[in-house]
């Protein structure tokens, strides 16, 4: 028999699952796609109970039935958006949706709460990061105070990974990386005991390390999704860590992008005690820290540009639409014939807070044309990575390696003007397996059919690397702070157009493979 482990990734809107053999040979795939729910202004969810664990069941089953003849699967790693976070009954179920990470902002109370609390330098200092939508502790805050009842009946709150562990397993348990947004409830390695009157505490699961085995898979688990009954489950952790391993990075100085719904960054840094406006966290392991930053909104800028700029000649699917704006975006020449975006189109996190940002396009005339929008769109979000960047080595990191993962890099022009921009070569990773293939190397780790992380070079390949085109930066150079300039100069009359819009609930985000 052929030893395989199997690596499984909730997405935003797509969740996607690996078997990988010995020396990070891909045996399969299987994916579904996900639909995001915005039942109120400025909430995000997803149904738990359909998106992380029915439609994880049928991908599994759909992997399964996928296998090599003579292959037997020995491991399971699992990654997640995140942090995300449910409450389950006492026996198990979902109590409520799951909330999303940064991009849902409901809990705007209860950051400004804890930032009066403790002061966004001391928050700093204490937590690694300032309070944010990112912050899971304050959404568990505005949980217990706002659905109290729920909150009552709640025996764990478990993150969109921990949940599917706990399906596949019956264990309660969440990876230090998440753990740190839960702040104030996680300090310095640990739940912090300190403060905790609304009784959190004793809803929090056990901790671990990214490659840690959790549990085993339960005989009803094995039911649902055909995987063999007593395989072990690794926690994995958010797709930001898993994305990193799924590019080969492990060391100092490395930052991966992923370039999905939203644009992550992780670099795996010294412990410096500079803060900042990125998430300074635990790592997969014991004694390694990460930088962590990310967009808002990236390919969901451009998804929904797609839609809104379908005309005829450009496509009217939203597949087709994307494809050819972004081959039409390829000739439009850089600088984008003088327009400029803010893509802040659900407020923004890192590398500062502000959920009521908004997207703004400047500098439109009648002569534009949507692939003039959508190339700046795509200069947007580069912009917004050099900003992260720009952070990252004020908070100490040296980056040396840039390597680029995620859906978005299907096509070159993406990633291209994110090296024109930032002055940064990028090596592609092809394929483009990113998280589920992380997590189904801390899972290979775990059991034993990989011996260490040095194992993780034969796993992954550069197919090839995007370097700067010289020409364009100074074009890019000016136009950077000028969009620098935008945010400032555009903040307080977008909070006043604020006030004028009445409380919506937007329409779901479709699914997408």
């Amino acid at each position: 028999m052929a030893d395989a482990v199997i690596g499984l990734d909730i997405g935003t809107s797509a969740t996607k699952a690996l078997l990988v053999g010995a020396g990070g040979d891909v045996l399969a795939s299987s994916s579904t796609g996900n639909a995001v729910l915005r039942p109120h202004p400025g909430w995000f969810e997803h149904d738990a109970e359909g998106t992380w664990w029915r439609d994880c069941a049928l991908v599994i089953r759909g992997l399964m039935a996928k296998m090599p003849a003579g292959t037997r699967v020995i491991g399971v790693g699992l990654s997640a958006c995140g942090p995300c976070l449910v409450p389950l009954s006492e026996s198990g179920e979902p109590l409520r949706g799951g909330i999303l990470y940064g991009v849902d902002t409901r809990a705007t109370r209860e950051v400004a709460d804890l930032q009066a609390r403790f002061g966004v330098d001391e928050a700093i200092a204490e937590f690694g990061m300032p309070f944010t939508s990112q912050t899971a502790g304050a959404k568990i805050d505005w949980f217990a105070r706002t659905e109290g009842e729920t909150f009552r009946q709640t025996r764990s709150i478990l993150t969109a990974n921990g949940f599917l562990a706990h399906r596949l397993t019956g264990a309660h348990r969440i990876d230090h990386h998440q753990a740190a947004y839960f702040a104030p409830y996680y300090r310095a390695g640990d739940w912090d005991s300190a403060g905790d009157p609304l009784g959190v505490l004793d809803r929090l699961p056990g901790l671990a390390w990214s490659d840690e085995v959790v549990g085993v898979v339960t005989a009803e688990a094995a039911r649902d999704t055909g995987l063999p009954v007593g395989v072990p489950v690794v926690i994995g952790s958010s797709d930001g860590l898993t994305g990193m391993y799924g590019a080969g990075i492990r060391r100092e100085g490395s930052v991966v992008l992923n370039y999905g719904t939203t644009l992550g960054l992780s670099v795996i840094s010294p412990s410096s005690g500079i803060g900042g406006g990125l998430w300074r966290t635990p790592g997969a392991i014991p004694e390694q820290d990460m930088l962590v930053g990310a967009l808002s909104t990236a390919g969901a800028v451009l998804q929904w540009l797609s839609s809104v700029l379908a005309v005829p000649g450009l496509g009217d699917d939203k597949a087709s639409g994307l494809e050819r704006l972004l081959e039409a975006a390829s000739d439009v020449p850089a600088g984008s014939n003088g327009l400029l975006m803010l893509p802040y189109f659900a407020g923004e996190r890192t590398p500062f807070y502000d959920p009521d940002a908004a997207g703004v396009l400047l500098g439109l005339r009648l002569d534009h044309a949507p692939p003039d929008i959508f190339r700046c769109a795509l200069e947007s979000t580069a912009y917004a990575v050099r900003h992260l960047l720009d952070e990252a080595r004020r908070m100490g990191a040296v980056i040396d390696d840039v390597r680029a993962v995620g859906g978005g890099t299907a096509s070159d022009l993406w990633p291209q003007i994110v090296s024109d921009v930032t002055d940064a070569s990028q090596g592609l990773v092809s394929p483009s397996y990113g998280a589920p293939l992380g997590a189904a190397f801390f899972a290979a780790k775990a059991v034993g059919l990989e011996s260490g992380f040095d194992a993780l070079d034969s796993w992954v390949t550069v197919a090839r690397t995007l370097h700067p085109t010289p020409a364009d930066q100074p074009v890019h150079e000016r136009r950077y702070r000028a969009f620098l300039d935008a945010y400032d100069a555009t903040r307080d009359v977008i909070a006043r157009l604020r006030d004028s819009i009445p409380g919506e609930a937007g329409p779901p985000i479709p699914a997408t493979d």
